[in-house]
């Protein structure tokens, strides 16, 4: 395949992505998560949430962990189930007509969501520095292995950050993440 046609596609889905055309997934997360103290979890109460309307192929593509999540059978008659620990599904009915597939994550961070939707639809990663902790501690737990090494090995070139310190964060969790 063509490297300028796979990156033709994919700047096409990204236009896609940004106006909202034919999204079929909706990604759903606390900005700031505040937990239950009882059992460690989100509450919908308590947290403003960020919904982000994507495609289901492209993060498929770009995540293993979403290709397992999507692989569940899912019927758009069911109500709100569980599909794993602390990640609900649910379909919901949109103005045009048709349900798509909501998944709320209770101990994941929209800044972490936002990352891997990012990367998934460009190849390249904007984190702030006061959220890169998480942000790793999230994409470690969702198994997402390639933006991890992307931050291991370019964080000069692919990474934009506030200052200086995020790289030593970076080397910190990662180290971490190694053992």
């Amino acid at each position: 395949m063509s490297s300028s046609h796979a990156e033709l596609i994919l700047a096409q889905l990204h236009d896609q992505y940004v106006r909202g055309v034919d999204c079929d997934v909706i990604l759903r997360a606390a900005d700031h998560l505040k937990v239950n103290d009882v059992n460690g979890v989100a509450s919908e109460d308590d947290n403003v949430w960020t919904s982000l309307h994507c495609h289901k192929n492209v993060i498929r593509a770009a995540s293993s962990f979403f290709n397992r999540i999507f692989s569940k059978k899912l019927n758009a008659e069911n109500e709100k189930c569980e599909l794993e620990e602390d990640i609900d599904a649910m379909f919901v009915h949109t103005g045009e007509n048709r349900n798509i597939l909501q998944l709320t994550f209770h101990k994941i961070s929209s800044h972490s969501i936002q990352a891997l939707v990012e990367f998934a639809y460009t190849g390249s990663l904007k984190l702030d520095v006061t959220v890169l902790k998480k942000v790793i501690e999230d994409l470690k737990f969702m198994n997402m292995q390639t933006i991890l090494d992307k931050l291991a090995l370019n964080s000069d070139d692919d990474l934009t950050c506030s200052n200086s310190l995020s790289h030593l964060i970076i080397s910190k969790s990662l180290e971490k993440h190694d053992s």
